[in-house]
């Protein structure tokens, strides 16, 4: 029986991995795969999940961007003149189908005493502002996409 040089050998041996691929490698250190469709069917299912969980959080934020509104108007003190740096807050409590949630945002007053606050989601609950000179004042609000909302305070 002869030999051949182990250049020339290409006996096959078969390993495996943790993957549940088989990999064949030649004695010629060339590799061939078994389980190529595997690979190729998981990664189309994680892009077709990728894709679907975009779409829904595209949705979500143009179903939130539609009940979405703002609120504007002016802080003055007891005896009418405009409160400069007051902060206002405005909490409102509203619901997302099943789901009851409360959101705060603040924003501080300018040089005349006007304020913006956007993005709040329609719904009722409570507007406060305050100042360290000045004192504060609270209302109940009810906020809806449809007007334009102004809120105005006087502290006290």
């Amino acid at each position: 029986m002869t030999r051949l040089p182990a250049e020339m050998n290409t006996a096959v041996h078969r390993l495996s991995d943790s993957k549940h691929r088989t990999r064949y490698k030649t004695s010629l250190g060339r590799f061939s795969e078994r389980g190529q469709k595997e690979g190729n069917f998981k990664m189309r299912r994680i892009l077709v999940l990728l894709v679907i969980t975009t779409f829904l959080f595209i949705s979500a934020e143009q179903i939130f961007a539609e009940s979405m509104t703002s609120v504007r108007g002016r802080v003055f003190d007891h005896s009418g003149r405009p409160v400069a740096v007051a902060l206002v807050n405005f909490t409102i409590r509203h619901e997302t189908g099943a789901v009851v949630a409360v959101t705060t945002k603040s924003a501080k007053t300018d040089e005349n005493g006007r304020y913006v606050i956007e993005r709040l989601p329609v719904g009722c609950g409570s507007g406060k502002a305050n100042a360290k000179c000045c004192g504060t004042d609270s209302q109940r609000v009810c906020l809806d996409g449809q007007t334009i909302n102004v809120v105005n305070f006087r502290l006290h």
